[in-house]
């Protein structure tokens, strides 16, 4: 097969030149323009090929006219010469035409022979940036890739990884001021350059589909659909590959999953990615091949599809929901303000403080305090005090830090101290105001631990407010609630999957919780009780800042065998 022939299956096997075609090229003129067709040089410069009779033109219908075959090294040399030089001074979009012509009459000897030299020149006029339009270099691109592909040989890396990140060489108004079409034939040469090479090289389809965004994103400005979404789309193939090939040094295990599988750890990743500590796809199949085989690792990829992951737009939004549709705050002044000094509700804070609902619901009527001091010391009795946390699962947290601020917690020695008692003189103010405790996700276990609470102490004027209900129990009560391994956890293929996870994330978060138990003085059942999230309620709650320790342990706690997927503050 010659080389007009390579050059059309080539051509003809790419589905984007194909369905594109959109370098100009002309087959037939190329085969007319042979010396073996009997053609005059008047002919030749009849045909528009050929506009200017610059000094590499005259070569260039020199070697056609008085050749037809290319047997002279020297001669093939200078015409290439002639080719970098004339780019440095004038753009030219139809290059790889007098290239190919030039191919198509040389002979194959002297082309392998000569390869290098022609890589040379690419290769340093890339890095000189001695072009003035990006057509130049699509042209260059386009003939080396079709030259590979008659020649049977391998492509420069240097130069791929060159002309792709280019891109990122140019200055703005260079791209900017780019044609749509060559930007999207730029586009195109990646995308042969991708599958010419097959070469996995995280680095580059980096660089590859950053280009492709900007391609994509070009012609959704211009209101052109069909091709933003063909650069879109091919964008997120090369994400999706790039994601399924970062564990190189976990290649066996990788195996060991199949297609769907890793279709749902991409899922995952893609929802839980913004938790505050980043979580690459590395990390999250570092997290997964933890497990001791690949039923539970299969398992786990489960439960990590039902993991309750709340985006600060969910809370902002839940939030938002309680104090507009559950609390009828009808005082003149609402003050809102943290359960404690260091906790989660500095976040709700700000999220209230920055809502546009609720300034146009309440405006100048929210306040906001840095602790419940500072508002009893402001507030009349007849106002309404909010106090907005993520959660409460267990109730346990925020019954303790209001038995501090009443002055009845006994305090021992392993407690960790919330905050301090309110002022004396403060104190009876805080028994008889207007407090809602509002969660944002919350579970009857948890109310009933406040509410018993707040009869005991006869804080009559106290209500509890959740966002998002999450129905438990007693640990010991028949009917476990809404518990990852419980009876009615409807997610697992089968009991024996669920049980084995069970079995596996217990051990393993007794072995974690090891050192907390010894200093907190837990027992050996409170440990137990403890390794599948505190007062065993099983959860896979997870906020984007930290995890609620009624999570499974293995999901936020950490030792020198055991690396979590939330790493907790």
């Amino acid at each position: 097969m010659g080389f007009l022939g390579s050059l059309e299956e080539y051509l003809e096997s790419n589905q984007l030149f194909s369905l594109e075609r959109n370098f100009d090229f002309n087959l037939t003129c190329f085969q007319r323009n042979n010396k073996r067709q009997e053609k005059s040089y008047t002919d030749f410069l009849a045909d528009g090929l050929i506009e200017r009779a610059d000094n590499f033109y005259n070569k260039f219908c020199f070697l056609n006219e008085c050749l037809g075959r290319c047997e002279d090294e020297e001669k093939f040399i200078e015409i290439i010469d002639a080719c970098f030089n004339l780019l440095k001074y004038e753009e030219n979009s139809v290059l790889h035409n007098y290239l190919f012509h030039v191919i198509s009459i040389t002979d194959d000897e002297i082309l392998h022979k000569n390869i290098k030299y022609f890589e040379k020149n690419f290769m340093d006029f890339l890095y000189d940036k001695n072009y003035i339009d990006i057509c130049s270099i699509n042209s260059l691109m386009f003939t080396y890739l079709v030259l590979l592909h008659n020649l049977k040989i391998g492509g420069n890396l240097n130069i791929f990884q060159q002309f792709i990140t280019s891109y990122k060489l140019w200055s703005s108004k260079f791209w900017s001021d780019t044609k749509l079409e060559r930007k999207k034939n730029y586009g195109i040469l990646i995308y042969q350059i991708q599958k010419f090479h097959n070469a996995r090289d995280a680095y580059l389809d980096l660089e590859i589909y950053t280009v492709y965004d900007a391609i994509a994103e070009a012609y959704k400005n211009v209101g052109d659909v069909i091709h933003s979404e063909i650069f879109c789309d091919l964008s997120n193939e090369l994400k999706d590959s790039l994601i399924s090939s970062q564990q190189l040094h976990r290649t066996k295990q990788f195996k060991l999953l199949n297609n769907d599988d890793h279709h749902k750890i991409k899922n995952v990743f893609y929802r839980i990615n913004s938790y505050r500590k980043p979580i690459t796809i590395e990390i999250l199949y570092d997290f997964i091949f933890q497990f001791d085989s690949i039923q539970n690792i299969r398992a786990m990829i489960k439960l990590l599809e039902n993991l309750n992951f709340f985006t600060f737009n969910q809370l902002s939004e839940i939030s938002e929901n309680i104090l507009i549709d559950q609390i009828n705050l009808e005082a003149n002044d609402i003050y809102i303000c943290p359960l404690e000094a260091n906790g989660s509700s500095f976040i709700y804070q700000y999220l209230t403080s920055h809502s546009d609902n609720l300034d146009t619901k309440y405006g100048a009527k929210l306040k906001f305090e840095r602790s419940i001091e500072d508002v009893l010391k402001k507030s009349n009795i007849e106002d309404e005090i909010v106090i907005i946390d993520d959660c409460s699962l267990s109730g346990t947290q925020t019954s303790n830090i209001l038995k501090e601020l009443l002055g009845i917690r006994e305090i021992k020695p392993h407690h960790e101290i919330h905050c301090d008692k309110i002022e004396s003189n403060l104190l009876e103010k805080f028994r008889i105001s207007k407090v809602n405790l509002c969660f944002c996700v919350g579970s009857s276990y948890a109310e009933n631990v406040l509410r018993t609470l707040i009869d005991e102490q006869r804080l009559s004027n106290f209500k509890v407010y959740i966002g998002k209900y999450l129905h438990m129990t007693t640990p010991t009560d028949p009917n476990p609630g809404n518990r990852i391994f419980g009876c009615n956890s409807l997610i697992w293929d089968s009991v024996k999957q669920r049980d084995d996870l069970k079995e596996f994330c217990r051990k393993k978060g007794s072995e974690v919780l090891r050192d907390i138990a010894e200093e907190k003085g837990w027992n050996q059942e409170k440990l137990h009780l403890s390794a599948l999230g505190y007062s065993d309620l099983q959860q896979v709650v997870v906020f984007p800042y930290s995890v609620p320790k009624t999570t499974l342990s293995i999901l936020w706690c950490e030792n020198e065998n055991w690396k979590p997927l939330f790493p907790n503050t």
